[in-house]
């Protein structure tokens, strides 16, 4: 069997490694061949699926990926074209055969506008199927064994713009072998905002519909992230070793060659990117910031976006090569937003009045310090206002004896009060707090769900927890530990009890920790040596009357985002604007 995928070693691929649940549907049919099993990469346009076929069809234990099922009438004398699939209407076996390596296993790409075509071919040879048999029940009634990989791109836009730059071209990658090409035909030379966004919306699109498909049916899937697998040739050795190893197939001392096609990257299509943005920057579909696919800590919005639901003027045409036309002359310089996300909270009852706010900046205990010089450390701060906060309806007192069973916990309520939010539910000295909502983030992000940040309390402790709320439909809980028994513990009314924080699934495995000498980064060395010498410099300035140090009480070099020798931060936060939760509940 696969071995699961929460054992994998960070090292079993330099990709985000997910698995969307923890349940494994796979499993053999009635009908199913003991030889048989099916390699499916479920991708999107322009995601890089030619480059990942290619690669695992050179493994020869992967199957022959390929797109087989089209799923358009004028694709269908490519079927005629291709040896050995002769029967263009009723061709699953050849295609099979065709896609299949010598150990059995079959390789196919599939786009989400394809699997109907696919269920549909399939149902046409095998009568048993019912009728509303969708495609991966179509597999598994003919392979042993599905595995899925689930292809994406953190860059959207930058995955429309390959998609609307391949219309034309015979194929995305080029031989490494040849020379790259410095502009794009002139059939794709102009640049088209309406029909770029189309691309950048349906690639959303295709995105959403596979993340609620694997949701809906808990199936069992490899996330892979373009970006990731093209880095360098150590991710890409990394990232096929992954694949194998999530298959159940060795691949250890056999090597890995450099990808046979190369990028077919230019100028210009970084150009209409930047382009592309910065006419979007200000309307309601600003996304990701440029880059050149490098990772990204941001989901793409989640929102579900018709195609062609919208137009826009487009600026004066790029003709010819990306150097005769500039950003300049075709498009404004306001500056981009992020990306709004979904954040929604669904009211199962509205009968426990818990309330849902912003983290604020201020503490009690930070106002209550000499001069309030804990605001100082701005990492503090920021930290205080890192999420939402969910607050005591009504004031609470709870006294723990100290025994572990369920009535070890007396929990006092105002009188006449009659909501019932907070509970020994699991014994053991634990106070669990109900909130009666079921939130929703968008794919691939969790919640991370703690106590008040920077609000210590004294007699109990708060737990923390991670949360898949992209997908599950049960309500979860937040739990206290009390640590000291016979002490009453006061939780006042509007008091946060639990603050959540989203987070993206997967990016902390993506990181690869090592320690290194300092000397190996001489800049970082020279830097740090600077700022060690003024923070000496500027303590021993402090132990002595009149000094500029004890006027001004403390350095702010951090805080102003520049370093002691006044470089700036590219990116730097004084503060967070997180939105209120809008109620619109009727």
């Amino acid at each position: 069997m696969t071995e699961p995928l929460d054992k994998l070693s960070p090292e079993a691929s330099a990709l985000a490694i997910t698995e969307l649940v923890a349940s494994n549907t796979i499993g053999a049919t009635p009908q199913a061949s003991a030889l048989q099993r099916a390699c499916v990469i479920c991708t999107a346009p322009g995601s890089g699926s030619d480059l990942l076929s290619e690669a695992l069809e050179r493994v020869g234990c992967l199957g022959r990926p390929n797109e087989y099922f089209r799923g358009a009438d004028e694709d269908l004398q490519r079927w005629n074209e291709r040896p050995g699939i002769e029967r263009p209407l009723d061709h699953v076996d050849d295609v099979i055969a065709k896609g299949s390596t010598p150990n059995g296993v079959f390789g196919l790409t599939l786009q989400w506008f394809q699997v109907g075509d696919l269920a549909n071919r399939f149902r046409a040879v095998d009568e048993d199927l019912a009728a509303e048999s969708d495609f991966d029940e179509c597999l598994r009634r003919r392979f042993a064994r599905v595995d899925y990989l689930w292809l994406r791109r953190r860059n959207k836009v930058a995955q429309g713009i390959s998609w609307y730059c391949a219309t034309g071209r015979d194929m995305r990658f080029a031989p490494s072998e040849s020379p790259v090409k410095a502009t794009l035909d002139s059939k794709n030379a102009r640049f088209d905002f309406a029909e770029i966004d189309r691309c950048v919306q349906l690639v959303e699109d295709y995105d959403r519909l596979w993340h609620e498909f694997f949701s809906r049916k808990r199936i069992r899937v490899l996330v892979l992230f373009y970006e990731d697998f093209v880095r360098d040739q150590q991710s890409y050795e990394r990232t096929i070793r992954g694949i194998c190893k999530y298959a159940g197939l060795a691949l250890h001392d056999v090597p890995v060659d450099a990808p046979a096609y190369r990028r077919q990257a230019d100028p210009l299509s970084l150009q209409l990117e930047q382009l592309y943005r910065q006419i979007n920057a200000g309307s309601d579909r600003a996304a990701e910031p440029p880059t050149r696919d490098g990772p990204q800590a941001r989901v793409s919005d989640a929102h579900v976006r018709p195609p062609l639901s919208r137009t826009a003027d487009v600026p004066a045409a790029m003709s010819g090569t990306a150097g005769e036309s500039s950003l300049a002359e075709t498009a404004s310089t306001k500056p981009e937003r992020a990306p709004e996300l979904p954040l929604i909270a669904y009211d199962l009852r509205s009968q426990l009045g818990v309330k849902l706010a912003a983290a604020p900046q201020r503490r009690d205990w930070m106002d209550a310090t000499n001069q309030r010089f804990a605001y100082s450390c701005l990492p503090l701060v920021i930290a205080n206002q890192h999420g939402w906060f969910l607050l005591c309806p009504c004031r609470l007192s709870v006294v723990w004896n100290g025994t572990a069973s369920l009535d070890s916990i007396v929990i006092a309520y105002p009188p006449n009060e009659t909501r019932r939010f907070a509970s020994s539910h699991f014994g053991e000295g634990i106070l669990t707090f109900h909130m009666d909502f079921i939130f929703r983030t968008p794919p691939g992000v969790n919640l991370h769900v703690r106590g008040p940040a920077n609000m210590p309390k004294d007699g109990i402790q708060a737990l923390e927890g991670i949360i898949e709320t992209d997908w599950s439909e049960a309500t979860f809980t937040m739990n206290w530990k009390m640590t000291r028994p016979h002490n009453p513990v006061i939780f006042e009314e509007n008091e946060p009890f639990a603050m959540l924080t989203p987070v993206v699934r997967g990016e902390i495995e993506r990181y690869r920790p090592e320690i290194r000498p300092v000397s190996d980064n001489p800049e970082l060395e020279a830097g740090f040596r600077a700022w060690s010498r003024s923070r000496d410099a500027f303590n021993d300035g402090l132990k002595q009357s009149g000094s500029e140090a004890r006027r001004i009480r403390r350095q702010r070099h951090y805080v102003r985002g520049e370093t002691v020798m006044q470089n700036q931060a590219q990116e730097h936060q004084t503060s967070l604007h997180l939105q209120e939760f809008v109620d619109n509940r009727k």
